[in-house]
């Protein structure tokens, strides 16, 4: 019998097992459809290719680790620091969505040896931006060694985390960034490959942040600080490259010099002052040089070509100088938060914003700059008050030459050009006030100056509009269009000048809402008018050892008929047909040496001349020196000789002297005219006794020196030794002591008995 039941459990285990089977077999479409609530947005549990490796369409770990790494095959780990929370092996293609999101988690996790692509940009549901891996409130993690491509927005984001390493990924077709990290703390980036369409890597708002030996191939690096813990914290080696160049950040650093900078993909600098960047290319960076909390550095000479956003960023910084740069392609200068900068002589062609202050700028100079074929000119934003914007040559911008915007007050617009094609050439919109508008060319644009409404009290005078489509238009309230007797040239007044002050008799009536009105146009009756020459370079009283070249502006309303230029008193004239031109040879060698006037002439086709003078100074002699005392020959001891010299040079630089033909240079404060000096004891006492050589010399700004010399003995008299005491003399003073002694004593004995 117990046989029997033996036989008989086996058949009953045997049919079991079958059933089993079978209903396993009949139920699995429904065990592997399962959502893991919410972890992977609908995502099938299918049967893994191999041991390790896993082909799925989304991950989401959402403070659920537990739950995720007892559900799924492609999660292990425990969430310690021994043995983290570890997915790997997975490819994903997110259609449009997150690839791998974890969130509101601090339990320790690794990320490895994934592939993810096809994710999307911007999630409604959830309002937030889709990434590749998308790491929020999420701490303690490793993202290492995975291959990311073809995002929208981002490959890797990270938000509002800490203590996380992004390690040996290669991340490739971001549209937008590659790692954006925002407000994120105590983070390593090393050995990654990065290709963000527009930025590598984006650190907004974050703090600690280490990056080593990264690749980065298109937007490089860009900060965003708040203050200046988020400039200052990071540690960034030069071993991150872009485009194949080095990347510099430096902090808490000054003096820093060009070479410094060799080979510069890009350059960041936090709280750095006194240095100086100079012949950098940088080219289709996202941002090229960024300045932090910084002061007194001066950028100069650098290219920048196809910068996506800026080419030169100044935030929270001061004093500084951008200067002789040249900025080609996409973005050009922005300030923010920056005071008492000077951006001048600088070259912007086919720039969306060439220069723009973006906000709470104040007492920044812009001015000699040229700007052409751009979308915008010069723009300032958002509460930027008592700026100048002078002397700027803008040509070709289709959308405005200098835009005022947004409670932008009390700015001086001065002395520019702006020509060709703008739809507004000056324009002041949304609440700026008491800005002055003045001697400024407006030229072929589509509105000459436009004030919108709520832009009251500017001042808009002596400027020139001509061939505008519409010369101006006044919406706002209190604006004025001449000071006192001073209004502006109109091509198309059509008043009268009788009484030939070349005031206009009637008003000149501006367009919109306001009625304003110019009551001083400049006019006259008929072309009398000069054409109008400016000497661009060289300034009045520069001084020259060659020939000079000289640039000038020549304009007028006609035609120019000729320009030409005489050295006064020379009786002869030459002409020129471009606008910077050399001096002739001839009659600058036939000129004497000092000052001279150089009268520049144009007339136009009806004949009205016009000319402007530049004084020169010629200087090919170098300065003459005179020793008045010592003369040759002359005989010192321990007292230094005192020297009276006299230089001529009306343009005196510097004064020095060798001694015995060192190579030690002494400098002496001096100026031209007789000077008086001692040399100091401290270098006579280091001179050995006898002839003593001591040269002079003197230079002027031009590098041309004079010299002199004179040859003087330095000999030291020995010390006198006492002089001999006479033989016996003590003696005799002692014997005459002895003597007087005994008569006085002799007397008193006497008087006593």
């Amino acid at each position: 019998m117990f046989t029997y039941f033996k036989k008989r459990t086996k058949k009953n285990k045997l049919k079991i097992l079958f059933i089993t089977t079978f209903l396993f077999t009949l139920s699995s479409p429904i065990l592997f459809t399962i959502d893991q609530d919410g972890l992977s947005h609908g995502i099938e549990k299918n049967f893994p290719l191999s041991s390790d490796y896993w082909i799925l369409t989304g991950i989401h770990v959402n403070n659920n680790w537990s739950l995720t790494e007892s559900t799924y095959d492609w999660c292990t780990g425990s969430g310690t620091i021994g043995d983290p929370y570890l997915i790997e092996n997975v490819t994903i293609d997110a259609q449009g969505r997150s690839g791998i999101m974890i969130e509101h988690t601090n339990e320790y996790f690794r990320i490895q040896n994934c592939t993810i692509n096809n994710t999307g940009y911007w999630n409604d549901a959830g309002s937030y931006y889709e990434a590749g891996i998308r790491i929020s409130y999420a701490d303690n993690g490793v993202i290492h060694n995975n291959t990311i491509y073809d995002t929208e927005y981002a490959g890797l984001s990270i938000v509002h985390a800490e203590n996380n390493n992004i390690t040996e990924n290669k991340l490739s077709q971001n549209d937008l960034w590659a790692l954006y990290m925002n407000i994120v703390e105590d983070l390593l980036i090393k050995n990654n490959s990065v290709n963000g369409d527009f930025v590598d890597v984006g650190l907004i708002r974050c703090t600690y942040i280490t990056m080593k030996n990264n690749t980065l191939f298109q937007g490089g690096i860009t900060i965003t600080a708040d203050n200046l813990q988020q400039a200052t914290t990071h540690s960034i080696d030069q071993f991150n490259t872009v485009n194949g160049k080095s990347i510099y950040y430096y902090k808490y650093r000054d003096n820093l010099v060009p070479k410094d900078f060799l080979n510069a993909g890009q350059i960041i600098l936090a709280s750095c002052s006194n240095s100086t960047i100079s012949n950098c290319a940088i080219s289709t960076v996202y941002a090229g040089i960024e300045l932090f909390y910084s002061e007194y550095i001066t950028i100069e000479s650098c290219n920048f070509t196809s910068c996506e956003q800026i080419s030169i960023r100044l935030d929270h910084s001061f004093n500084n100088t951008l200067r002789n740069n040249r900025f080609i392609n996409r973005y050009g200068i922005e300030l923010r938060y920056s005071d008492e900068n000077e951006v001048s002589n600088n070259y912007f062609y086919n720039n969306v914003r060439p220069i723009q202050l973006a906000g709470y700028c104040e007492n920044n100079n812009i001015s000699h700059n040229e700007v052409k074929d751009s979308s915008y000119g010069i723009a300032l934003a958002t509460s930027c008050s008592n700026n100048k914007v002078y002397q700027n040559n803008i040509t070709n911008c289709a959308v405005y030459g200098i835009y005022l915007w947004r409670y932008c007050d009390a700015n001086e617009i001065y002395d520019n050009k702006v020509e060709e094609g703008a739809m507004q050439a000056i324009y002041l919109n949304n609440d700026c006030d008491s800005n002055i508008i003045r001697n400024n060319s407006i030229i072929d644009n589509l509105y000459g100056v436009y004030l919108a409404t709520g832009c009251d009290i500017n001042g808009v005078y002596n400027n020139t509009f001509e061939l505008n489509g519409l010369h101006a238009f006044d919406d706002g309230l209190d604006n004025y269009w001449n000071f006192t007797n001073i209004g502006n040239y109109w091509d198309n007044y059509t008043g009268v000048d009788l009484n030939d002050d070349n005031i206009g008799d009637n008003p000149y009536l501006i367009s919109g809402a306001s009625l304003s009105a110019d009551y001083a146009p400049i006019w006259s009756d008929g072309d009398d008018l000069a054409p109008h020459i400016d000497i661009l370079n060289p300034s009045d009283y520069s001084y020259y050892n060659e020939v000079p070249i000289i640039d000038v502006s020549v304009s007028d309303v006609n035609e120019i008929n000729q320009t030409w230029y005489t050295i006064i008193g020379s009786g002869e004239n030459y002409t020129f047909e471009t606008l910077s031109f050399e001096v002739n040879s001839s009659l600058w060698m036939s000129q004497a040496q000092g000052s001279f006037t150089l009268r520049i002439f144009a007339n136009d086709s009806v004949g009205n001349l016009g000319y402007d003078d530049l004084v020169l100074i010629k200087d090919t002699i170098n300065p003459f020196l005179m020793i008045n005392s010592p003369l040759s020959g002359a005989e010192f001891g321990t007292t230094p000789p005192t020297i009276n010299i006299t230089i001529t040079e009306a343009n005196f630089f510097q004064f020095w002297f060798t001694i015995n033909d060192s190579s030690t240079l002494h400098f002496v404060a001096a100026s031209s005219g007789e000077n008086t000096f001692s040399i100091e004891s401290s270098i006579w006492d280091l001179i050995p006794e006898g002839h003593v050589l001591i040269t002079f010399f003197a230079n002027d700004t031009l590098g041309q020196t004079g010299t002199i010399s004179i040859t003087i003995l330095k000999e030291i008299p020995e010390e006198p030794s006492e002089p001999p005491s006479i033989p016996g003399f003590n003696v005799l003073v002692l014997l005459f002591f002895s003597l007087f002694s005994v008569i006085v004593l002799s007397r008193m004995q006497i008087k006593k008995n």
